[in-house]
């Protein structure tokens, strides 16, 4: 079980109206209203990202009973719920959690509140104090027999997003910290039909493995941040819409755009396999397949997902790729954890 604190900053609004796989979907619940939770700083991170800051610190984990002695869950069918707190102060207060099964993305509802399945609810907590609440859903994957890992990550201020005035990126906003837990299967998994918040803005996916050249490694060096970077034990990944590297530039004004490309590249860790997902103001994005893409890193070989990202109904938005190991436990030494691509700003023109 890995639960972690995390300092992070931040705190504003986007607003986005999409068509999804199936119905219309507007991301109103990510919508901040209030600036309560924003202290004001002089700090300034460049010559022209002038920026408020707020801070806050947060811990999440599972809220175990007093008589739990495995520290993990099991499945005997139906709806599984997990007990869980978190506790933040500042702009941690407001929390959306992600989900998954062995990898996969698990839509889940929160028992007694709203009964519709998504794949991140927002929650709303008080300074300093532990908010509990239930998580409940129908498993993705998972055989009897089988224990499988619950990955749960937790997007800080989920609501934030550049507005070209005063803020320019997201700095250390969205920031992600996991817990994972084992869940034992005594039964299968229900072959469940889930209406979830999908988004089909993915088209012409194709994903491939090939040779890394020493172009592709002297760029690698150049991006990283550590003076040698050493791909036998790091994992390096990017993100390259229309050409442009978001690895220290994370917004790019898509205007007059209604398609572009994206190519997601990982390199590293050999035998480390990850499935891939894509998020847009965190709805999870599919093509019409709705396949998760899967890699396994190996030896001087590069993994590219690429792919055409449908933006011709969109304004401002927040898209980034969430990389979830499904073998790390085959590398106990090594630090194999999920790995949250910094959030990108795509937007339309200067507001």
């Amino acid at each position: 079980m890995r639960i972690g604190k995390l300092l992070i900053v931040g705190l504003l609004v986007c607003t986005l109206f999409l068509t999804s796989c199936g119905n219309e979907i507007s991301t109103d619940e990510f919508q901040v209203n209030s600036t309560e939770n924003v202290v004001e700083s002089d700090n300034v991170l460049n010559s022209e990202d002038h920026k408020q800051e707020a801070i806050g610190i947060l811990s999440h984990g599972a809220n175990w009973s007093e008589e739990e002695e495995n520290y993990s869950f099991s499945y005997y069918g139906g709806q599984l719920e997990i007990p869980y707190k978190m506790n933040g102060n500042g702009i941690c207060t407001s929390v959306g959690f992600l989900l998954y099964l062995d990898g996969v993305p698990q839509p889940y509802t929160i028992k007694g509140g709203d009964e519709k399945y998504k794949y991140m609810y927002v929650i709303e907590g008080k300074e300093n104090t532990d908010t509990e609440f239930v998580f409940s859903f129908v498993p993705v994957t998972g055989k009897a027999g089988d224990t499988v890992q619950l990955s749960i990550n937790s997007i800080s201020s989920p609501s934030f997003i550049p507005d070209m005035v005063s803020t320019f990126d997201y700095g250390m906003y969205h920031q992600s910290i996991e817990a994972v837990y084992d869940i034992t299967f005594h039964q299968n998994a229900e072959d469940a039909l889930v209406d979830a918040d999908e988004l089909c803005m993915m088209s012409n996916v194709s994903n491939q493995q090939t040779d890394i050249d020493k172009k592709e490694k002297k760029y690698i060096q150049e991006q990283s941040l550590e003076p040698k970077l050493d791909l036998d034990t790091s994992v390096y990944r990017d993100l390259i819409i229309d050409h442009h590297s978001m690895l220290i530039d994370r917004k790019l004004d898509v205007a007059d755009k209604n398609i572009v490309h994206v190519s997601y590249i990982m390199m590293g860790h050999p035998g480390v396999e990850y499935k891939i997902n894509f998020y847009f103001n965190h709805h999870l994005l599919l093509d019409k397949s709705k396949k998760i893409n899967t890699i396994a890193l190996a030896t001087g070989k590069m993994n590219t997902i690429e792919f055409d990202l449908d933006l011709s109904k969109i304004t401002d938005g927040t898209f980034y790729a969430v990389a979830i190991p499904v073998n790390a436990d085959d590398y106990p030494e090594d630090a194999i954890q999920t790995e949250k691509y910094p959030s990108i700003h795509l937007y339309k023109g200067a507001k």
